[in-house]
């Protein structure tokens, strides 16, 4: 019978061993979560923890020509762990009118904010996984060669907190 608690306590130690860092990655894999972050390019490296993520700039300064339009490409990043689902991406320009953006034709129009008087442009995203960007392209027209644009966002999404934010684009 000695023999028996003997292995008994061994197979103790094994379920111990395995479980413990079992139950570590999965209270870990619980708290992972999608973290959107909008902005332009160019892509800023950083190192968080074990891994590296590439943050969008705030921020970005563009030369204008009275002729032609400014070709603007927001980034949406995941520099989350976890796959963020179903984003609502609300951008509202303060700064400018209707008549000044032009998105792509597949793209979903630009339609004045209920609200307030400015241009609101929203579009929904399937879902982007952690490290993946999602790209979108408009023109806009500035009125002025100065000018200080303001993009405003708002994100959505399935079992997440609604994030806010502004962007800014700088006309020289």
């Amino acid at each position: 019978m000695g023999n028996a608690w003997l292995w008994i306590e061994r197979l103790s130690w094994i379920v111990a061993i395995v479980g413990i860092p079992s139950l570590l990655l999965g209270l870990l894999a619980i708290t992972r979560r999608a973290r959107v972050e909008v902005g332009f390019f160019p892509l800023r490296r950083e190192r968080r923890f074990f891994r590296s993520i590439e943050r969008p700039s705030k921020e970005t300064r563009v030369a204008a020509f009275q002729s032609e339009p400014i070709k603007v490409r927001l980034v949406v990043a995941n520099v989350g762990r976890a796959t963020g689902r179903e984003l609502l991406l609300n951008l509202t320009f303060p700064t400018l009118t209707i008549e000044q953006l032009v998105v792509p034709s597949d793209a979903p129009r630009v339609i004045q904010h209920p609200v307030r008087s400015h241009p609101l442009w929203a579009y929904h995203i399937d879902h982007i996984h952690p490290d993946d960007h999602h790209i979108s392209e408009l023109l806009v027209r500035t009125p002025e060669k100065d000018s200080n644009i303001q993009i405003q966002y708002e994100i959505s999404m399935a079992d997440a907190a609604v994030t806010r934010g502004t962007c800014r684009l700088i006309v020289s």
